[in-house]
């Protein structure tokens, strides 16, 4: 049984081109510190706003930055891989200043 855990990501307003750059240097040196246990894939969001009159029926509506989704072999991987100190460590450093909201969904396949 395969696990994916999709996060999408908005980033904070003042956000400076360093940051950003900083924050997807983070994301490939865990895909790349993680590759034997662990596939990724992201996405960056190009059209935002263009969903127009459907944001009216909900009232809580809004665009992510980005999205990047991590395809695990087992669940045991996964819990590795959060647990991991080198992960905790690159979180911190690289995401903390970056990141305003993360939304996090993980499905068992």
């Amino acid at each position: 049984m395969t696990i994916e855990r999709i996060i999408s990501v908005t980033f904070k307003d003042n956000i400076d081109k360093k940051t950003k750059e900083k924050f997807f240097d983070g994301i490939e040196k865990l895909s790349q510190l993680f590759k034997q246990e662990v596939n990724m894939t992201m996405h960056h969001s190009t059209l935002k706003n263009y969903e127009g009159n459907l944001s009216t029926a909900v009232d809580r509506s809004h665009y992510a930055d980005c999205v990047s989704i991590w395809r695990f072999k087992e669940e045991a991987s996964l819990e590795g891989f959060l647990n991991d100190s080198r992960h905790k460590a690159i979180a911190k450093d690289h995401f903390k200043d970056a990141v305003a909201t993360r939304t996090v969904i993980n499905i068992r396949k």
